[in-house]
């Protein structure tokens, strides 16, 4: 979600490193036009390409630089197709590598 605008041309997002995995670079996002994603803990700032930035409170997604650790990170994975959610997975095996 669009938490706020930046400086001209950025916009920062809540996705950070505490919810998804970075081993293999920052996630992308999509449907959005961006050039950099600088991501911390909590937030990201996506660097736009010079395009309309979205609207605050948009929704878009993000694919995730590496899928393996961004599901530790969590205790269920939504599921959806299209602009629809249908059906929630648990990630049972969060935590068992112990």
């Amino acid at each position: 979600m669009l938490d706020g605008a930046g400086a001209a041309g950025r916009v920062v997002v809540d996705i950070g490193r505490r919810v998804v995995g970075l081993e293999y670079g920052p996630p992308i996002p999509v449907g959005v036009h961006a050039t950099k994603v600088s991501v911390s803990d909590e937030h990201a700032t996506v660097t736009l390409d010079g395009t309309a930035p979205p609207l605050l409170g948009s929704r878009f997604d993000f694919i995730p630089g590496q899928i393996r650790t961004t599901f530790n990170l969590h205790d269920r994975v939504w599921i959806g197709r299209g602009d629809e959610i249908i059906d929630c997975w648990p990630v049972t095996a969060r935590g068992s590598s112990q």
